[in-house]
């Protein structure tokens, strides 16, 4: 009786597993579309308010614009470039959006903007490889 008891609790064991990985999978799947629809109207918000000046490939019409390297005059945070968005730069041709989009609209802006300079990082490099060993001489 033991036997069966203990093969139960392993199946049932097993089954939930499973079952948690499957809720895990089905989780990562509807974050992965919910950031898509982020950066979606982010890309959006930024073609109509951003792209005259920053250029659609954030590359910039003047070296302080650039969006691609990771030089933030006003810091590169999220939070620092959510200001710099919401609440503009005296004194400079970036005007504040604030009143115009909701705070998911400027969050999604955000989220947008920063992916200019994570996609022109420098790749890692690669590790050295090592010549073949040669064999001592005979």
């Amino acid at each position: 009786m033991r036997h069966y008891t203990n093969r139960i609790v392993a199946l049932a064991l097993f089954a939930l597993t499973l079952l948690s990985a499957g809720w895990a999978l089905q989780k990562d799947k509807v974050q992965a579309q919910n950031d898509e629809a982020v950066l979606a109207r982010g890309k959006e918000i930024y073609e109509a308010r951003c792209k005259a000046c920053h250029r659609s490939d954030g590359k910039g019409t003047m070296e302080e614009m650039d969006l691609t390297d990771t030089v933030w005059k006003h810091g590169g945070t999220p939070q620092d470039i959510e200001k710099v968005i919401r609440e503009g730069v005296k004194d400079t041709g970036m005007r504040p959006i604030a009143g115009d989009y909701t705070d998911g609209d400027i969050k999604a802006l955000v989220k947008y903007v920063l992916k200019f300079s994570a996609d022109s990082s420098p790749a890692p490099a690669a590790e050295p490889t090592k010549p073949p060993a040669t064999p001592p001489p005979a």
